[in-house]
């Protein structure tokens, strides 16, 4: 009787062990580095909205270039 209490003792281990383990692969394979969460940011943040805005508004000055970024940065 201790014999089958200790081979059962045995495979929950083994069985708990193993299980573990395929827990812990699948929480590595979920993490994503921080590159990959800035890669995922949405195009059109303001610093690209202000470089393409910048460039469309080239060779304005004064009122014009004003009106123009701002109607440029609002759409």
């Amino acid at each position: 009787m201790k014999k089958l209490l200790h081979i059962a003792a045995l495979g929950f281990c083994l069985v708990t062990a193993q299980v573990q383990a395929q827990d812990e692969k699948v929480t590595q394979a979920n993490k994503t580095p921080a590159k990959t969460m800035e890669e995922k940011k949405p195009k059109g943040t303001q610093q690209d909205k202000m470089k393409r805005c910048n460039a469309e508004a080239k060779g304005m000055k004064g009122d014009d270039r004003k009106t123009k970024m701002s109607a440029c940065l609002k759409g």
